[in-house]
């Protein structure tokens, strides 16, 4: 059976990695619900006309000093490869651009919610 998901890890700033711990469980996910409560922050965030804004506002997050594993439907993947394409366009020289639109989704999905 093929694997029909993409993973990756990301760092992020410790005590966000334990906000979303919290929030997921919160938000009734449970704690083997990360990986849905992440697709959907990641979708929410994708679909806003202006999310390539947020995206540099990730780089100001302090310290990366934990991992966070991202698990994601293969069908978002591609999403999300289209959107490190038009970021890139916007800023070519921005480095770690899949990392911080993931980055800039999570914190999106602990402000505004996944539903």
């Amino acid at each position: 059976m093929l694997n029909s998901n993409y993973k990756t890890i990301v760092m992020v700033p410790k005590k966000m990695k334990e906000d979303l711990l919290i929030r997921v469980i919160k938000d009734g996910y449970g704690a083997r619900g990360k990986a849905k409560w992440i697709s959907k922050a990641l979708n929410k965030f994708l679909s806003l006309d202006n999310y390539s804004n947020y995206v540099e506002i990730s780089e100001d997050m302090g310290r990366l000093d934990a991992k966070e594993t991202v698990d994601i439907p293969i069908e978002l993947k591609a999403i999300l490869d289209k959107s490190v394409e038009n970021v890139r366009k916007i800023k070519p020289l921005m480095e770690g651009a899949k990392s911080k639109i993931i980055r800039a989704a999570l914190i999106q999905g602990l402000i505004r919610g996944v539903e």
